[in-house]
């Protein structure tokens, strides 16, 4: 706040000074900012001490993280994070997801992330808008060369409401007995026979061979569904190419489903979801920390 004030006091004075000598260029925010050391680009870095900044970035948010894209001059950088929200991120935790990979003009690869390495990565992320879908915050860190034994060092790097765009097939990942489970696509269908409604959510991994399908028998809303309420269904089908469905088909007996979202601008809906299924022998799955992101067709 008090850099705001600060801020505002130079511009002041800058239109001012402009006001006493019209020869002179006024003054922009822009160039406050620099004054200031505040990004202005929507992707910058010091590499080595040599300032990289681009106009050309763009977000991409699939169902394990956020990448950030950024090029310039046959120079591309690409930030991977494991979300988008509001908090911090780093490389010594999950050097898989939160990542930064830099391709120099020569086309040699650097990384964060390099067998035999321990990642320093750190990425914050200060402000997603997930209305208006863009995404700033700053990251530092040492890139690795893939070849050899340079290191580069990455600092004062920021990216400033960088446009991130979500995949149209949808998103859902869980935990199936603590192993994890991501969706290649989410759906969301509603259908009404002879006056009942069904509404149904289908998850589909590992190339179409595993399922997760959740329907609510009445027009949804933004509230929680048990199955002791009735009118919650939930399917685990293991193995779709297998033949043997009394082994690799789970029903739900009990847990939760809570929609948190109905976003009919975005064309989405978002929810959470834990459940307890059981297939024809009595065999339990569990099902947990469950998140959804689907697509309305």
């Amino acid at each position: 706040m008090k850099r705001f004030f600060y801020i505002l006091q130079l511009l002041i004075f800058s239109i001012v000074l402009w006001s006493c000598e019209k020869e002179a260029e006024p003054f922009t925010l822009n160039d406050l900012f620099e004054l200031n050391g505040l990004p202005t680009k929507p992707f910058e870095l010091n590499l080595n001490d040599t300032k990289f900044e681009t106009t050309t970035a763009n977000g991409l948010k699939g169902n394990t993280g956020l990448v950030i894209a950024a090029s310039s001059n046959e120079v591309s950088y690409a930030l991977g994070i494991a979300d988008v929200l509001e908090a911090n991120y780093l490389g010594s935790i999950d050097p898989l997801k939160n990542y930064l990979n830099y391709k120099d003009i020569r086309g040699q690869i650097f990384s964060t992330t390099k067998p035999g390495k321990n990642s320093d990565i750190e990425i914050e992320i200060s402000k997603y808008d997930p209305l208006r879908m863009v995404v700033s915050g700053n990251f530092k860190g040492t890139l690795y060369s893939s070849n050899g034994d340079l290191e580069l060092s990455v600092t004062n790097g920021s990216f400033l409401e960088v446009p991130v765009v979500q995949p149209l097939f949808g998103e859902m990942t869980a935990l199936i007995d603590n192993r994890q489970f991501v969706a290649e696509s989410c759906t969301f269908t509603s259908n009404n026979f002879g006056g009942f409604v069904f509404e149904t959510f289908v998850g589909i991994g590992n190339s179409d061979s595993t399922t997760i399908t959740i329907t609510v028998e009445q027009q949804i809303e933004e509230r929680e569904y048990t199955f002791s309420a009735g009118g919650l269904t939930a399917v685990y089908v293991s193995n779709t190419f297998s033949t043997n469905v009394f082994k690799n088909r789970y029903e739900g007996d009990s847990g939760s489903l809570l929609i948190n979202r109905i976003d009919t601008i975005n064309n989405s809906i978002q929810g959470v979801f834990n459940f307890t299924l059981r297939n024809a022998f009595g065999e339990p799955v569990e099902i947990s920390n469950g998140n959804f992101n689907a697509l309305i067709q």
